[in-house]
């Protein structure tokens, strides 16, 4: 029962996507153009309050991920597809001349103003494509000729900035995410966007194997001879610096009251640039690591000074006297770098379970695409994973008589009267049908039937009249005819008898004629 309730899910949810907009499209492609490449990225469906689509002149809208730009259909000055600041706007950065119904049926070149802003250029190689946010085509990414994170990448099954984001392996911990405000990739000991060690030139893509340079954030530091005083006993609500190459950071450093990863904060008493609070730094078997740090703010990007990394459930007491050592930041730059990632095993679709798998239905065939997979349906099969049976009934072919669907074919029962596969063809029934005794077939709309010569009966004609009732018409004939002669004899002898009295004087000859007249008077008297 829960198989045949999925199959009918899936079926009507294929049915349902096939009738609406895709909820997040993907601008973007191998060729890279040198003009509003900015356009390129995430592009997510425009709702309302209600969740439902927003249409702008029939058709839906989207939002780029950068909240800057819109993709919409525009009837003025052209009908096309269009990419603007606004919806609506008529000051374009790409057009798109089609009139599809979802940007993801669009076939049609892109094309994007140039430097002057009047003449347009196809976008080679970019598309629109429907886009599954968390899908990608790579678990293992290699990064090499770089210094510090060269290694492998794990894909940690965690979409950031609606790309995945990735895990180095080893031998340190650092993360591999995407920042959409800043459209570019990083390598950061988090993902909270602060502690940023290295950075991607300005990308779209929905990979970093895409991305040029890079810019490495390269720091020299120097080891400092630092105390740490608790003024206040056990309690450490006020924390007395000394040492610090850099004197303005020495000082007293009271609680802020403010908490990062769980270890108190402190604000320097005399001057309020700098600070002191805990940056997790990685992960062990037993736990967490980290490290106090002294900056000016607490977004953990460029701390001045660190303390050695403390793994925190070693005991570690919560405050910064625990540490043995500090170091202090005397240069930091950025180094231009063209680093080389690789993807150890490309996914094909059509085989990842983890993505779902290749579930194309009733024989179709997979196509691995980007990121996603497309399903090549035999004949008699639609929909995206070819689940659909095509109803070969709904054209209704069978003129006179019943449809009866199949695989990309259907069959005809057929009225009675008609033949043919759809059932086109009045059958003449007087073909197969015989009329008995001299009958002749005559063939209608109501079916057929036999026009029978005198003397016999019936559907086909084979009842002949019985031979009592031939001689009954026979006598009936004779009395009849015996009648006529009858009276026509009485008024015959009525008047020979009137002569026969005038003519007893006559010859003989006439005597004989005489008496045989009589004679047949009598036999009618009889």
């Amino acid at each position: 029962m829960a198989a045949i309730l999925f199959v009918i899910i899936s079926s009507l949810w294929s049915t349902i996507a096939a009738l609406n907009p895709s909820p997040m499209l993907y601008i973007g492609g191998e060729t890279r153009q040198l003009y509003n490449n900015l356009t390129f990225g995430v592009y997510t469906l425009e709702v309302d309050a209600s969740n439902q689509t927003l249409l702008f002149n029939h058709r839906p809208s989207y939002r780029h991920e950068s909240g800057e730009l819109y993709l919409y259909y525009s009837v003025d000055p052209w009908l096309v597809w269009a990419i603007g600041r606004k919806i609506g706007s008529k000051s374009l950065y790409v057009k798109i001349e089609s009139d599809a119904k979802f940007p993801e049926f669009i076939t049609e070149p892109l094309y994007t103003a140039n430097d002057d802003g009047y003449d347009w250029a196809v976008m080679d190689g970019i598309s629109i494509v429907a886009f599954k946010e968390g899908i990608n085509t790579c678990r293992h990414l290699k990064l090499s000729e770089t210094t510090a994170y060269s290694g492998i990448f794990e894909n940690n099954n965690k979409s950031i900035g609606h790309r995945p984001s990735y895990n180095h392996v080893a031998p340190m911990r650092y993360y591999l995410y995407y920042i959409v405000s800043k459209a570019a990739w990083v390598i950061d000991d988090d993902f909270d966007d602060t502690s940023i060690r290295a950075i991607s030139a300005i990308d779209r893509g929905l990979d970093p194997i895409s991305t040029n340079h890079w810019w490495i954030g390269v720091s020299t530091w120097k080891r400092q001879h630092v105390e740490l005083d608790c003024l206040d006993g056990n309690i450490c609500r006020r924390i007395q610096l000394s040492g610090m190459e850099n004197s303005s950071m020495n000082g007293v450093y009271e609680n802020n009251y403010r908490t990062f990863a769980n270890m108190p904060s402190y604000r320097k008493r005399s001057n309020a640039d700098y600070f002191i609070y805990f940056v997790l730094t990685g992960r062990t078997i037993t736990g967490r690591t980290g490290k106090w740090v002294i900056d000016t703010d607490f977004d953990s990007t460029n701390y001045l000074a660190c303390s050695n990394t403390i793994d925190i459930n070693t005991g570690a007491i919560d405050n910064p006297t625990s540490v043995s050592s500090w170091d202090l930041m005397i240069v930091k730059r950025l180094v231009k770098k063209f680093p080389k990632w690789t993807c150890l095993d490309d996914i094909d679709h059509c085989k990842d379970l983890l993505f779902g798998g290749s579930h194309c239905k009733n024989g179709g065939s997979c196509i691995d695409g980007v990121y996603s997979y497309t399903c090549n349906c035999i004949s008699g099969y639609t929909g995206r994973l070819c689940e659909t049976d095509i109803d070969d009934c709904l054209s209704s072919p069978c003129i006179n008589g019943e449809c009866e669907d199949a695989v990309n074919n259907y069959t005809c029962t057929c009225e009675e009267g008609f033949t043919g596969r759809d059932c086109e063809t009045d059958i003449d029934g007087c073909q197969s049908y015989t009329c008995l005794n001299g009958g002749s077939c005559i063939d209608s709309d109501d079916g057929h039937k036999c026009n029978c010569v005198y003397g016999y009966a019936g559907r086909r004609c084979e009842t002949g009249l019985l031979w009592w009732k031939i001689m009954l018409i026979a006598i009936s004939a004779a009395l009849l005819l015996a009648i006529i002669i009858a009276l026509m004899c009485r008024c015959c002898c009525q008047d020979y008898k009137e002569e026969l009295e005038q003519r007893q004087s006559r010859p003989s000859t006439e005597l004989s004629l005489s008496r045989y007249l009589e004679f047949m008077c009598l036999l009618y008297t009889i």
